[in-house]
């Protein structure tokens, strides 16, 4: 009786002090040292939420016809006045704590919780799993089981009479992973991995059971309250004996680990048919007929020779891109309303049909960068000669080669990584809840085997209901089994895809390499026959420039000859009638004035007239160059001029680089 009364001292004592929780716990087989570090984590931030409170109590007490009608504990005096010392513990009691999502922190007080969990003596390490609800950008991927009974006959004792506490309990918490279809409005996943977790504590001398629930949304809570008031093992008519209370344990937990196994089909269902369908586009696709290197080549050299001599006039016409980019879960494609496509394809291999004109605009594509490499030209353009009303017909094969890349672009290639990864998540998250539910089964079964359940409960009340638990917890085995190896084999699905796009990715890259030979072998081909004729011109103005050469001697040899006959001839100077060279002749000055009068002004006149039109000519080149941004050449001095005066941008430009080398 000195121990009871003892005991019933600490635990005041301990109930006091609950902001020292975990150290307030007086039954436990956790270390010294580990209490105090949990008691650090616990006073970590980003755990419980600055205002909002979202924690509720449901209780049956021992005379109660039903359940209380729940109530919200939005502070610490709203427990201190649920927790009643002088009253016994409700026959079963819910605890509710929720949080706006499981990425959420949980909405209650440090307080609140440490005098829950204090007044309860919960075991210190259920605060592993009360860790794992805190504000977190990804989601939970990982499962844990904690558990601390004392069935055995030399178990420590932790007798509290005046609660209704015997101390000889059955006590565990685990969470559990499962996926669920979201209704929030910001969630980009349609369905993201949520957790719950679970604390569960049974008397069993006196049948007194607690149960902690935590979860993002009130999911859970709504299937225990409906099973309160339909399941015939949980409705509070139920007899209050210690049996009916392990039995209603067992449907509470089968409650939970029914949700973990429920919308894994469904996900799964989802996922397979969406990495179907693109598997088999990829694999169908008509790889060899686009990227034929010869008829690439012969399409480049079609589209290249189609320019007019006397030249063309370009008009780009804008095409709208029918390409959605919204972020959606890794399985889920987010394509136009009206998407361009290859051939239809059926689940079985077939020969591909002819593909269709694409419509998405792409400026930056490999095929675009063909369609310059072939002649400056683009499926995105219209040239127009002559007449504007004459159009050239698109490259049928260029656009086929564009709507091969567009299905498997490199982004295809990192939805399928992403999606790689999300289902190695699942996976993960799928084999440590099945981990999880294989130790609560091992948990239920030490129980049935422990010394306290075989000599205070009536094992025949409870062997039909026990053996209805173990079935179906196998069966839940099963299914969570069966939903690890689909997701296994879409995991090899992904990596098959993966593997199929970078093949693909890597022979369009070879095709096109070689397609570009050819071209660059013909273009070469050309330009030697260019070649062979421009040295055949240049033999001929070797030629001409010779014949010129001889001409310009010769016309120099007799231009003084020529000079002086004329002025001679021109009655300047007045000879005798005998022509004798050795007579006097007469300068006549008045014809001299008159030459000199006409042929000066003459040359004068042609000279300046020359000087005239060739500055004006150079002045218009310069200007003109100016304006195309053209640098100038020399002149016939070998002299360049100066250069034009930057524009605004590129000095901005110049002034950043010289700032960027530390130039001052």
């Amino acid at each position: 009786m000195a121990q009871i009364d003892d005991l019933t001292a600490q635990f005041a004592a301990s109930c006091e002090k609950s902001k020292e929780y975990p150290l307030t716990v007086l039954r436990t087989e956790v270390f010294g040292h580990t209490q105090k570090s949990l008691q650090t984590r616990l006073n970590q931030e980003g755990l419980f939420h600055s205002s909002q409170r979202l924690l509720y109590v449901r209780d049956l007490h021992d005379v109660a016809t039903a359940f209380d009608k729940g109530r919200l504990l939005g502070s610490v005096e709203d427990i201190e006045t649920l927790l009643d010392p002088e009253e016994k513990d409700p026959w079963w009691r819910f605890i509710f704590l929720h949080s706006k999502t499981s990425r959420d922190p949980l909405g209650c007080s440090k307080e609140q919780l440490a005098l829950l969990l204090t007044y309860h003596q919960v075991m210190p390490s259920f605060l592993d799993l009360v860790f794992t609800f805190k504000a977190r950008q990804r989601p939970l991927t990982y499962a844990l089981f904690r558990h601390e009974n004392y069935l055995d006959e030399g178990a420590p004792r932790l007798d509290l009479p005046c609660l209704g506490r015997s101390g000889i309990q059955v006590q565990h918490a685990f969470n559990l992973l499962t996926v669920e279809k979201s209704d929030l409005a910001g969630e980009r996943n349609p369905w993201p991995l949520r957790h719950a977790a679970l604390y569960h504590s049974l008397d069993l001398e006196t049948g007194r059971a607690v149960y902690i629930l935590l979860k993002g949304n009130g999911e859970l809570a709504r299937r225990i309250k409906d099973a309160t008031d339909k399941n015939r093992h949980l409705r509070p008519d139920s007899p209050r004996t210690p049996e009916q209370s392990f039995i209603a344990s067992l449907q509470v937990h089968l409650i939970m680990l029914e949700w973990s196994v429920e919308y894994w089909s469904e996900y799964i269902d989802s996922m397979e048919e969406t990495l179907r369908s693109q598997s088999v586009e990829a694999k169908v696709a008509p790889v060899a007929s686009v990227t034929s290197p010869i008829d690439l080549a012969d399409s480049f050299h079609r589209r290249g020779s189609s320019f007019s001599r006397r030249g063309v006039s370009r008009i780009t016409l804008s095409r709208q891109g029918t390409m959605q980019s919204t972020y959606s879960r890794p399985g889920t494609v987010s394509r136009g309303s009206q998407r361009e496509s290859l051939p239809e394809v059926s689940s079985e291999p077939s020969t591909p049909q002819t593909p269709v004109t694409p419509t998405r605009s792409s400026s930056r594509s490999l095929s675009g960068f063909l369609r310059r490499a072939s002649g400056g030209l683009d499926s995105r353009s219209t040239f127009v000669q002559g007449r504007d009303d004459i159009t050239e017909e698109p490259n049928l094969l260029i656009n086929q080669l564009e709507v091969l890349e567009d299905r498997f672009s490199f982004n295809e290639l990192q939805r399928l990584s992403l999606t790689g990864d999300e289902i190695d998540r699942t996976i993960l998250a799928l084999e440590q809840s099945k981990d999880v539910v294989s130790q609560v089964e091992e948990q239920y079964r030490t129980v049935v085997a422990s010394h306290a359940y075989k000599t205070l409960l009536n094992q025949e009340k409870c062997k039909t209901d026990v053996a209805v638990f173990f079935r179906r917890v196998n069966s839940i085995l099963r299914d969570l089994d069966v939903h690890r190896r689909r997701l296994l084999d879409l995991s090899r699905t992904v990596a098959n895809d993966k593997h199929m796009f970078e093949s693909l990715s890597q022979h369009t890259s070879i095709q096109t390499s070689k397609a570009f030979q050819l071209v660059a072998q013909t273009s070469s081909d050309e330009m030697m026959k260019w070649t062979h004729k421009m040295h055949e011109i240049a033999v001929k103005t070797k030629q001409e420039t010779l014949s010129m050469h001889v001409i310009t001697i010769f016309t120099l040899i007799f231009l003084p000859g020529t000079f002086i006959a004329t002025f001679f001839s021109s009655g300047v100077l007045h000879w005798d009638e005998d022509g004798n060279l050795g007579s006097e002749y007469l300068i006549r000055e008045s014809a001299v004035r008159l030459f000199l009068s006409i042929s000066l002004p003459m040359m004068a006149i042609t000279i300046g007239g020359w000087a005239l039109m060739y500055h004006s000519a150079k002045r218009w080149a310069r200007r003109h160059a100016r304006d195309l941004g053209v640098p100038e050449y020399a002149d016939e001095r070998g002299l360049s001029p100066s250069p034009p005066p930057p524009l605004p941008q590129q000095q901005n430009g110049d002034e950043k680089s010289r700032n960027g080398l530390g130039i001052m």
